[in-house]
């Protein structure tokens, strides 16, 4: 948190990017040593999710288009995910 404060009052505009990827990096060593690697997975896809559902929101707003061909893009992985795994657990 230090690091991302620092890079903010200073302008340092790939500090935080490599800030974040050092901590994705040790929480997915952390998961893979714990075993929770698949729950690890089902977190970040919940996240990135909800951010696409935020980015779909705000583009709404600003461009219509463009927000609703990212929510129809967002519901057809949603049904497709969705399938996957009915697939997954007929086997």
């Amino acid at each position: 948190m230090a690091l991302f404060g620092i890079a903010l009052v200073l302008e340092w505009a790939t500090v935080p990017l490599g800030a974040g990827g050092a901590v994705l990096a040790a929480t997915v060593v952390e998961a893979v040593l714990r075993r929770r690697f698949f729950w690890f997975l089902i977190a970040v896809a919940s996240l990135a999710a909800l951010a696409a559902v935020g980015f779909a929101s705000w583009l709404l707003v600003i461009n219509w288009r463009a927000g609703v061909a990212l929510v129809a893009l967002v519901a057809a992985f949603a049904i497709g995910a969705g399938n996957l795994r009915s697939l997954l657990r007929r086997r």
